[in-house]
C-alpha cells in the first residue's frame, strides 16, 4: 500500500511532468532526451480500489443477509460480488504497461518501433498521451506518468508530429460514467438471465 506522503509526492511529480510536457511542446527548441529510459504506468488511484471494493462487498453481504429467503436477490448480489471481483482484479493486474526507449527505438511489450515508424503522438489536454504507428494506437499513458516528459522530448527530437487536442475533465467524467453504466448494464443483464434460469 502507498502512504499519503508517497501519493502526495507522486501527484506533485506528475504535475511537474505535465507542466514540462506543455513547455516542451510549446517550445521551438529541441531538447535532447536521455539515451535510455523506461515508462511504467502504475496509477496510484488504484491503491484505493480495494477499499471501495470491500465497501461494496460489505453492502452486498448485508443485503444478502437481509433477503436470504429470496433466492433471486441472493443470486443477484452474488453476481454483483463476482463481477466486482473480476473488475477489481482486472484493474489491479492489467494496470502495468511497460515501454522503454533506447536511442532511436521505442519498445512496447517486446516489440521495437523505430522513430520513423511512429506516425504521430496525440496529447489530449492535460490527461493522456497516445502514440500511433500505421494508423494504430500502440501506447497510451497518462500525462503525469514517470518519464512521459522524456517520451515527448524524444518525439520532438526526432521530429515525430505531436498534436495537441483539448480533453476536458468533463469528457474524462463522461468516459468514467459510460464505463460504469456499461458494467451496471452487464450486471443487470446477468441478473435478468439468472432470474429466467432459476424460476
Amino acid at each position: 500500500m502507498f502512504s499519503y506522503d508517497d501519493i502526495k509526492h507522486d501527484i506533485e511529480s506528475a504535475e511537474v511532468r505535465t507542466e514540462n510536457i506543455m513547455r516542451i511542446i510549446d517550445s521551438s527548441n529541441k531538447y535532447a532526451p536521455r539515451a535510455e529510459f523506461s515508462i511504467i504506468v502504475k496509477e496510484h488511484g488504484l491503491a484505493y480500489l480495494p477499499y471501495v471494493y470491500l465497501s461494496v462487498i460489505a453492502v452486498c453481504l448485508e443485503r444478502i443477509a437481509a433477503c436470504a429467503a429470496d433466492g433471486y436477490l441472493l443470486v443477484c448480489f452474488l453476481t454483483i460480488i463476482l463481477l466486482m471481483t473480476i473488475v477489481v482484479l482486472g484493474a489491479l493486474f492489467s494496470n502495468n504497461k511497460k515501454a522503454s526507449v533506447k536511442d532511436k527505438y521505442l519498445n512496447i511489450k517486446g516489440k521495437n518501433w523505430s522513430y520513423d515508424e511512429i506516425e504521430r503522438i496525440i496529447v489530449y489536454g492535460r490527461n493522456y498521451i497516445y502514440v500511433y504507428s500505421c494508423g494504430k494506437k500502440i501506447l497510451s499513458l497518462g500525462m503525469g506518468v514517470k518519464c512521459s516528459d522524456e517520451l515527448i522530448k524524444w518525439a520532438k527530437f526526432y521530429d515525430i508530429p505531436i498534436k495537441m487536442t483539448s480533453d476536458s475533465d468533463m469528457s474524462k467524467g463522461k468516459r468514467f460514467l459510460i464505463s460504469f453504466l456499461g458494467i451496471l448494464a452487464f450486471a443487470l443483464i446477468v441478473c435478468v438471465f439468472l432470474r429466467l434460469v432459476f424460476r
